[in-house]
């Protein structure tokens, strides 16, 4: 192979390395701003479905006193100081009220009760894999 041949062939494969390194550090920078991105899109829902999980607490708290248990149960997660045992706890008296038939509890509420039980395991697995990304 000649000096000349051997020296295309060289400028050839540096042409296509500088390429693919361009290609790979253009590819880096989108991938950086779909992360930055991502946290800023994420810092946005979970406070969005934390107050929704609230609204939804408040609205289910009711005056009569059978109800007492579950209201106990709902300040309790409004605080953020509900252990484990009273989350199931109050999983199943949702899922009592989501088809409570009384007359003092209304289609609102049942529907409600029946959506806050996938919301509050939504927003404890939001608060422990933010916990997960902070440590």
């Amino acid at each position: 192979m000649s000096e000349l041949a051997q020296g295309l062939t060289i400028a050839a494969f540096s042409v296509i390395l500088a390429a693919i390194l361009a290609f790979i550090v253009r590819l880096n920078g989108r991938i950086d701003a779909l992360t930055v991105s991502t946290a800023k899109l994420e810092t946005q829902i979970s406070p969005f479905w934390a107050s929704v999980q609230l609204q939804i607490s408040k609205d289910l708290h009711h005056p009569n006193p059978r109800y007492h248990e579950m209201d106990d149960l709902l300040e309790k997660l409004e605080a953020l100081t509900i252990s484990p045992e009273e989350r199931e706890r109050l999983k199943a008296l949702l899922v009592e009220r989501s088809s409570d038939t009384h007359e003092d509890i209304s289609e609102d509420q049942r529907k409600k009760a029946s959506l806050m039980i996938p919301l509050m395991d939504m927003v404890t697995e939001e608060a422990k894999q933010r916990e997960v990304r902070e440590h």
